[in-house]
């Protein structure tokens, strides 16, 4: 699933708070690529999927409201991202 946010401490949230939900193990993360790859016990058909997607969009919405950083900084004058 790939993420909104491209801030990587989003993204290692997303990964960690994943973790804690019983049934699903994150195999993966590419901040490069705003993606996570999850095993998720019980989703064996399309809509099991998607609503594990969309559990994913509405934490990603709710770490970033709470933390009010949906994109990672910039570098000061450059417009590029900082490492």
């Amino acid at each position: 699933m790939q993420l909104e946010s491209s801030s990587e401490f989003v993204m290692a949230m997303i990964t960690e708070m994943l973790s804690l939900v019983p049934g699903s193990m994150v195999i993966e993360a590419r901040p490069a690529e705003r993606t996570i790859y999850a095993h998720v016990l019980g989703a064996d058909d399309d809509a099991a999927v998607a609503a594990f997607h969309e559990q994913v969009a509405r934490l990603e919405a709710d770490v970033v409201a709470a933390l009010g950083r949906p994109s990672a900084p910039l570098r000061r004058g450059t417009g590029e991202a900082a490492p």
